[in-house]
């Protein structure tokens, strides 16, 4: 216990950017008391990341806790880079989509005519789509399917492996047209990072990146030591600030990367394609949670890797894009507690800001 306090006194410092917005003073001042009276709290458990609320190219509110160094004597800015997990899969799905934009590829192509090295029993029956909104039933290469393609949810990061390794020419694969889309969306703040563990891969950054911690289940939280392949960049590996996440939902949501036809195949979940969740039940797309809670639509998804979480939601009604970005993984004995500021911050911009004004969320 007396480790687990140690930690958290370590884990509290401050630093927070809050811009009020052109024109809208009374409505982010309001905003900015919530949110960060909530992140300066220590129960259930403190936070260390970054918090960033955009409209369109407006700053809402930006603020950041915790500490950037193992030795934690640096405090997070806003500006600090983190891996941001599974928030890659929307990146790896837009690129799939740009290349059927193209003609390169056709969600309906099976996996096998791409990859003809993969196990005989499924490579021919897993299609694109099934890879895209994890109804393929894969959990390992090695592995039997969990389900008939197609059938049942199963999330799958190998899915999205497999996706990235997809080759559009002789020369250059699906993960190798992600420059081409961060240009487009005018993309710098990004990586494509190197195998490693998390700390080799700072040093190789020379500390742009957050140094990750992970919380073990009796609380003590360590610098993480966790190693990751270049090969799973786009299923969980991605590194990105939260400026350049606020950015990227802009560019993808304002019409800029996709064709209206794959923009909408995008966000339209399939039959099977949904889940239960602490939210209610999400819908998956390709990439991309969708919801409709309260009558506020939200495209979603979160990320959890050893040493950094995440969240990028999106609010179509409002523009309104919400990026949490955390380097210390919480442990998940207890899920309400690890997700406290996630469910709190989205719960407190869905109250705030996710509804135009004068507009009711019944239901029609």
């Amino acid at each position: 216990m007396l480790a687990r306090r140690l930690v958290v006194s370590c884990l509290v410092s401050l630093f927070v950017v809050a811009v009020p917005a052109r024109g809208h003073t009374a409505e982010p001042t309001r905003l900015q008391t919530r949110l960060g009276a909530l992140l300066d709290a220590t129960s259930p458990r403190p936070f260390s990341g970054v918090v960033l609320v955009t409209r369109e190219d407006e700053t809402l509110f930006e603020a950041a806790r915790g500490f950037e160094d193992p030795e934690r004597t640096r405090p997070l800015t806003p500006k600090k880079k983190f891996f941001v997990g599974s928030l890659s899969k929307q990146f790896a799905a837009t690129l799939v989509l740009r290349a059927v934009d193209a003609g390169k590829l056709r969600l309906d192509d099976p996996v096998g005519k791409f990859l003809p090295d993969l196990p005989e029993a499924w490579r021919g029956l897993v299609k694109l789509e099934h890879l895209l909104n994890h109804t393929s039933g894969l959990e390992a290469l090695d592995k039997p399917l969990l389900s008939p393609p197609g059938e049942r949810f199963h999330y799958s990061n190998a899915g999205y492996d497999l996706l990235s390794r997809i080759p559009l020419s002789k020369d250059v694969r699906v993960a190798d047209t992600l420059v081409i889309a961060m240009k487009k969306c005018r993309l710098a703040d990004w990586e494509s990072p190197p195998s490693g563990t998390h700390p080799e891969i700072r040093k190789y950054f020379q500390g742009a990146v957050a140094t990750g911690f992970e919380e073990r289940d009796d609380g003590v939280v360590e610098v993480s030591q966790h190693w990751r392949s270049k090969d799973w960049n786009l299923s969980g590996g991605l590194v990105l600030d939260a400026r350049a996440l606020a950015r990227w939902n802009n560019c993808l949501h304002g019409g800029r990367l996709l064709s209206p036809a794959s923009y909408q195949a995008m966000l339209t979940p399939r039959p099977n394609a949904k889940r239960d969740h602490r939210w209610g039940e999400l819908r998956y797309g390709y990439g991309v949670e969708r919801s409709r809670h309260d009558g506020i639509e939200e495209i979603s998804h979160s990320g959890y890797i050893p040493g950094f979480m995440s969240m990028l939601l999106y609010y179509p009604a409002t523009r309104v894009s919400v990026v949490v970005l955390e380097n210390v993984s919480r442990n998940l004995v207890d899920r309400a507690r690890t997700y406290h500021p996630y469910d709190e911050v989205r719960r407190v911009v869905r109250e705030e800001l996710a509804v135009p004004p004068g507009k009711s969320t019944a239901r029609p």
